[in-house]
């Protein structure tokens, strides 16, 4: 056998293998965030999402790993309309790889920059309440201000709550 035999086979098996690993991993993460109770629904649904890209492009690893294998069927010296339509496939394969690995980028960007925004809102408020307790700011008391073990004044039988 010629060494390019051996150079494709190699690949092969290394693309196949990591496309394997790969799957695994991606496996393993999934049942990690099924089982996870505390996740919100949108955190939820953008790592399912994300698994399902990432399967897809994972699964194509191994595809093209064993394509490339299989390039090897075609004789050197005859490169014909069969040999031009194979490698067009393959490529179109890697081609929609890097496509769901822009859409796994932009995603994810968009999804923490969704967690970043409510993380700064978040603390906006909580700056303006500290700047509130610490100025010694007199303001009207609201239901925030009462604990939640007493009732709210006005409530009682024959009382009227203030307008």
């Amino acid at each position: 056998m010629d060494p390019g035999f051996w150079t494709s086979l190699s690949i092969c098996t290394v693309l196949v293998a990591a496309s394997l690993w790969l799957i695994w991993a991606h496996w393993e993460r999934s049942a990690a965030v099924e089982a996870d109770e505390s996740l919100e629904n949108r955190q939820r649904d953008h790592l399912r999402r994300r698994y399902r890209r990432r399967i897809q492009t994972s699964t194509m690893l191994g595809v093209v790993g064993v394509a490339i294998l299989g390039g090897r069927l075609f004789p050197p010296d005859q490169s014909g309309l069969a040999f031009i339509i194979y490698w067009f496939c393959v490529a179109l394969l890697v081609l929609w790889m890097a496509l769901l690995a822009m859409a796994d980028i932009v995603s994810t960007r968009l999804h923490f920059g969704r967690l970043r925004r409510d993380v700064e809102i978040q603390r906006t408020a909580l700056e303006a309440q500290l700047r509130r307790k610490t100025s010694g700011e007199k303001r009207k008391p609201g239901p925030a201000d009462r604990p939640p073990d007493k009732k709210p004044p006005g409530d009682g039988p024959g009382e009227q709550s203030p307008p």
